[in-house]
This record gives structure tokens, sequence and C-alpha cells, in this order.
């Protein structure tokens, strides 16, 4: 049987969210991302002949496209499309013919360049015999087809140009269409002014964004009409970017069709078996995450005095998360929600299954948190957040976080940020990070670093009060938070002639010591160094977190 699979993606979604420093355009914008792998393709679909899916409520439309009466077999004949995966920014679809195919893809690209102007779309087509050709090599064979199409297509940033002169938007610098008002738009006052097509978009799609917030945080029993609130981020002293994503995901899918049980690999049964799979898995993998999040809010994130949640989730779907949060609240959010991540993998079948006959190791998340001052921009926050993720990546198979705080808005490059922490010639590292959140328990694994859970129960040390006091006094931690920069001698001598004043203290240490050996037992990058450091510390990890804690 002839079909034709079609690919439609969104590229560069970080930069199309974090465009401008404003948060409404933000969320705005990835209420657009979702749409277009979601609402644009199958509204497209069905007005190809294809099923009608769409549905504004996220649990409802995950139902319909697992249901065969609703999403049927494209063999059976009772349609002319079948959606294999529509997910936010991304859909897979088997098309009965090619010219059905191109007219879905133009049909998507050009709602997008219409109504989400600035973000990029491609779709690719690539033929196959269901009876006779392999889904698994077929869907690379379309990924390579669509990275194609990119490299080849200029990309969206050539939609607008600067010449004739033209006014500039206020938020985005790009070329305006025309002016917003509070009237007019609902801005808040300061944000009047002219503004681009593309931050129009994303002004408009801001109620969508947070109808559907609602809507998740209903399901999973949290108050409703608080979700996400933007207002319940600006008293906050410090918020956070929170970027987490999944550890070797990438490899599940590369060898998906290993885990297909008929054999050998190719023909109608052992595709429409692979279809079923990689659907099931891909809607497993929203409703897993999107429930480790509301459960981590619900753990972590304490309403505010107005009722609100201090949390903004931009991006929320298959293994990704990125979230905005009042800084106070963000690590503890984050292990928290790595934690419910692993958990409701493991439990979830659809999942499991899979991952199982793939590798011994379970599906786990790693994370990065940047943590800002709120005016700093959440372009640069998010970069942060991205390259703290690949270090807490290197402790994988574990779920790990690593985190950073940043005090001067000159360097937001995370190795400029540490360079300062290498002592003693480069023989110390005056930090421990990443830490491990949840140990892998697959079979030949071990920990790859220190335990988070171990960071968080010597900060309550030092946020330990007796009698009104501290036990450790916020003077005396600070002294040997200078020490430690004088090198390893130094800050152990400091804290010899206080050790015995301060009891508390034998609590926080590692073997008697404020820096311990690292003896191969770092972190996976420590261990692939050969020039790495011969002895660290977590004291500035502690002190820090616990300064986190205590902020408003």
């Amino acid at each position: 049987m002839d079909v034709h699979l079609v690919l439609i993606e969104t590229s560069s979604n970080q930069a199309f969210i974090f465009a401008t420093n404003k948060l409404r355009e933000n969320v705005g914008a990835s209420e657009l991302i979702y749409r277009t792998g979601t609402q644009y393709v199958l509204e497209a679909v069905e007005e190809a002949g294809g099923p009608a899916l769409w549905d504004t409520d996220a649990a409802e439309l995950r139902n319909r496209l697992r249901d065969p009466s609703s999403n049927p077999p494209i063999e059976d004949g009772k349609g002319s499309v079948e959606v294999v995966v529509s997910a936010s920014g991304k859909a897979l679809l088997l098309v009965r013919d090619r010219a059905t195919a191109e007219r879905i893809v133009a049909e998507v690209t050009t709602r997008a360049l219409e109504q989400a102007p600035g973000l990029a779309v491609h779709g690719a087509i690539v033929p196959m015999d269901l009876d006779a050709d392999n889904l698994h090599e077929k869907i690379g064979q379309v990924h390579v087809e669509h990275t194609r199409l990119r490299a080849e297509l200029p990309g969206p940033e050539s939609r607008f140009q600067r010449l004739p002169v033209v006014a500039e938007c206020r938020t985005s610098g790009l070329p305006a269409m025309r002016t917003v008002t509070r009237r007019r738009d609902g801005v808040p006052r300061g944000e009047e002014g002219p503004a681009a097509h593309s931050t129009l978009a994303k002004i408009e799609a801001r109620d969508w964004w947070e109808q559907r917030a609602v809507q998740l945080f209903e399901r999973h029993g949290l108050a409703a009409g608080v979700a996400g609130s933007l207002d319940a981020l600006e008293p906050a002293q410090w918020i956070a970017v929170v970027h987490a994503d999944g550890n070797g995901l990438g490899q599940v899918f590369l060898r998906f069709d290993k885990a297909i049980s008929k054999q050998p690999t190719g023909g109608r049964s052992w595709n429409r078996e692979y279809i079923d799979r990689v659907r099931r898995f891909s809607i497993a993998l929203d409703e897993c995450t999107e429930t480790a999040f509301c459960r981590a809010v619900k753990q972590a994130v304490p309403l505010d005095r107005h009722g609100r949640y201090p949390i903004v989730p931009l991006v929320l779907g298959g293994d990704d998360l990125t979230v905005i949060v009042a800084g106070r609240y963000a690590l503890e959010f984050t292990a928290e929600f790595l934690r419910c991540f692993v958990e409701q993998a493991r439990a979830n079948q659809d999942i499991a299954s899979i991952v199982q006959s793939i590798s011994e190791r379970p599906l786990t998340a790693s994370a990065g948190v940047a943590v800002i001052k709120p005016h700093f921009p959440f372009h640069a926050a998010y970069d942060l957040a991205e390259s703290l993720l690949r270090e807490a990546k290197k402790c994988k198979p574990d779920a790990a976080i690593d985190f950073q705080i940043v005090y001067d808005a000159s360097a937001t490059d995370l190795d400029r940020m540490r360079a300062g922490w290498w002592v003693d010639n480069g023989e110390s590292y005056l930090t421990a990070r990443p830490y491990v959140v949840e140990p892998s328990r697959g079979e030949g694994t071990s920990t790859q670093g220190p335990l988070w859970d171990e960071l968080i129960r010597k900060r309550n040390v030092v946020l330990r009060r007796e009698e009104g006091r501290r036990v450790i006094p916020s003077s005396q931690l600070h002294v040997l938070r200078d020490a430690l920069f004088e090198g390893r001698a130094v800050a152990e001598a400091q804290l010899a002639l206080i050790r015995n004043r301060y009891k508390a203290l034998d609590e926080i240490l590692t073997n008697g010591n404020l820096f311990w050996e690292r003896n191969g037992s770092g972190t996976a990058r420590q261990q692939s160094e050969s020039k790495g450091p011969r002895y660290q510390t977590d004291l500035l990890d502690v002190i820090e977190v616990a300064g986190l804690a205590e902020s408003r």
C-alpha cells in the first residue's frame, strides 16, 4: 500500500519564545508553537478529508489520537490521513497521496506565516510502501529531508526587511505593524507603542495560553484560575529559568525498532505495531511531563497571598520542560519535578515497556536552573540554563541538577562565571555541582556525583536556629566562604579556628573537612578530564542554596 510520510516541525523554538523580555509575549509564543503542531495541523488534516481530532482540551485531544475509532488506521480506508504524532511544535502523519500531503503542508505553513509570524515551520514528505518498507527507516529519512529543507530555505528573519525605513517595535526591535494600546490590546501601562506583527500575534495568543494552563491545573487538582500568573512573579527578589530534558531519549527513538515484537522488521503488521506504539509512547511522554510538573508545583510552590502560583510554564511537552518560577522555590521545584518524572516514567507501561526493551536503564531527566534578577534578559537566562543542563547531563543516566545564581550581569557565560572557582593552581574546585537528584537503578550503573538530598540536609543545618540564633552564625559562614578563595590550606586553617565554638560545623563537613579528595568519585565531567581538580568542596553550594531559600 503506497502512502506518504509527512513531518511538520517548528525550529528555533527558544529563540522565538525569548525574542523579547516580556512575559506575556513569551507565553504567547509558547502557545503559538503548541498550536502549530496541534490545531493548525489537525484542522488542515480535517479539511483534507482526515479525521476531526482537534480539541482545546489537551486530555481530550490525546484520547482522540489514541482511539482508533476517532483516528482510524490508514489501511482501513476510512480516511485519507492518519495522525501518528501531534504535539507541541511537531506532527507526523501518514497520508494516502502526495497531493493531499502537499496541501496539508502548504496549509499549515501558510497559516503559521499569517498567525505566528517569526516562527520557523517546515514540512517534509517521503513516499513509502506500508506493505514492504520499514517505517523506522522512513522516519529517519523524513527527518533528514526536513533538515535539508531547513538548511536550504531562508530563516524567518529574512521576512522582516528594514528598507524602506519603518518604525521599530519597542519590545522586539522588528519593523512595527501598528501601535498597541491598553484599551484595544489590554497591555499594561508602559507597554503601549509600536509593535511588530509577531509581537501582536504573541499578545493575542496569551489568552489561549492562560486557558490551557488553567485546564491543566484543574485536571491535576490545583486551584483554578491562578495557573502561571504573570503578576505573581513581580514581587520576587530572584526568579529562575528552569530547563529540563530527558536523558538518553534520543537513543530510545533511534533504536525504537528494537522494541517492536514482530520479526523480521518491515511489512504491514510490523509497521502497524510501530505506529501504535510510537503514538502511545509520544502521548505518554506528554502526560508524564505534565503530571510531574503539576505534582512538583503542588509539593514545592505554595500559593502567594493573592492565591496565585508564582510559576509560568513556557514549554511543557514530550520530555521538555521550560518554566519561569520565583527563585526561592526554583531548586526544590526542579528536584521534585525530576523525581516525579522518573517515578511516572517507571510506572507508565507505554514508556517503560519501550525503554526496558532497548536499555537496562530507566528513563530519567536532568535540569539546569539559572537564578536571575527579574530584569535580567530571559534569552540570556535560558542560554545559561541550557549550559547548566548540559553539565547536569554529564551525570546521566542519573537524574541530576546544576544551578547558577547570577550576581553580576556583566558575565553570562557559565565558564566565565565559574572561572574564579578554580584555586590552588587548578588543583581545587569550589563547587561539587552538578548534584544527583535520583540515582539510576539500572543494573550495572552507579551514582555519578554528590547527592542532592545531602546538599539539602547541609542547607537545613545552616538554616537551623536554637534559642533564636543560628547554630552557625552567618558571619562565620561568610568568613569561611572568603577563605575558600584563598585556597584549600587557608580555608581548612580558618575552619580549625572556629570549629570548637560551633559544633554544628561538623554536620556540614565531608570526612571532617571542607574539601575532599575526589578519588575518581566525582562527576562524569571530572572523571573524563585528566587535568580535573584533585579536591572539591560544597560549602559555597550550601551557602548559596541557604540564601536562596530565605530570599523573597
